[in-house]
């Protein structure tokens, strides 16, 4: 089984995906330039990330850096929220602060995993995550500025 890219066919003007899977879908090695955070909302999840098996639970959160390989393996009766952010959804946003790292660097830093988060942040992290994802499925006037916003606010927490 080979690793392939995937690229996103969704509206590529607006750069954020998101997705509730069940646990039956398989998803093969791949990789792309969205960051992808993975919200274990129902039973448990197998995945792997460059080569490292990770075994998530309930109310586990994932985040995925963009180019890191990684996959799911099918785990019956679970469910997951999937957020694809594209780091150009802040392109026309920067910190007047030079000595503040840039987004991306945010992301490759952090600890990815919610089990090492302090309980407060992973509850807050899952608290925005299906606001982002309701916000973004319901598609009500200025969702995009509320995606944006929760976006920062998970950006703030987890920085």
């Amino acid at each position: 089984m080979g690793i392939y890219l995937e690229i996103r066919q969704e509206d590529k003007e607006y750069p954020l995906s998101s997705y509730k899977n069940k646990g039956e879908d398989l998803l093969y090695p791949h990789w792309h330039k969205e960051v992808e955070i993975v919200y274990v909302i129902k039973g448990s999840l197998r995945l792997g990330v460059n080569d490292v098996p990770i075994q998530m639970k309930e109310g586990e959160v994932q985040i995925i850096n963009a180019g890191d390989v990684h996959y799911y393996l099918a785990s019956p009766d679970s469910e997951r929220l999937v957020l694809l952010i594209d780091l150009n959804l802040f392109q026309d946003i920067s910190s007047d602060n030079k000595e503040e790292p840039s987004l991306r660097d945010i992301f490759v830093n952090i600890e990815s995993s919610s089990r090492e988060w302090t309980i407060d942040i992973a509850d807050k992290m899952r608290e925005i995550i299906e606001s982002v994802y309701y916000e973004d499925t319901s598609r009500r006037d200025g969702y995009t500025y509320a995606v944006k916003a929760k976006v920062f606010q998970m950006l703030t927490l987890i920085y």
